[in-house]
């Protein structure tokens, strides 16, 4: 890991490789593919860079595309949009919901 401005130092975060690097909005978990699991490495910033923690979060996280990550982080940090690849053919859909809230009152509440 490199800062972006290229200062700073290069840093070991993944113990066998990874790939789709995204960080958490607060900047404390670094979220990496790793065959085919999404590992949260958590990290502390002061005094220097280190790994504190490494976790898995979901397997079956495939890269249908090296150059772009195919999952993303929600701004609160605990949820995550992935687009999977399911059976042979790859991505078989994509559903985007929009209103979704409205939806759910609706079913709530009958109106």
């Amino acid at each position: 890991m490199e800062a972006t401005n290229g200062q700073g130092g290069r840093y070991q975060v993944s113990t066998s490789g990874g790939s789709s690097p995204r960080w958490s909005p607060d900047g404390t978990v670094l979220y990496f593919v790793a065959s085919g699991t999404l590992i949260a490495a958590s990290v502390a910033t002061r005094a220097g860079f280190r790994v504190t923690a490494r976790a898995p979060r979901f397997d079956g996280v495939t890269d249908l595309n090296p150059t772009n990550v195919n999952y993303d982080v929600h701004p609160n940090g605990k949820e995550f949009v992935i687009i999977g690849q399911q059976g042979a053919q790859g991505v078989t859909g994509l559903v985007w919901i929009l209103n979704w809230r409205e939806i759910i009152r609706e079913m709530a509440t009958g109106r």
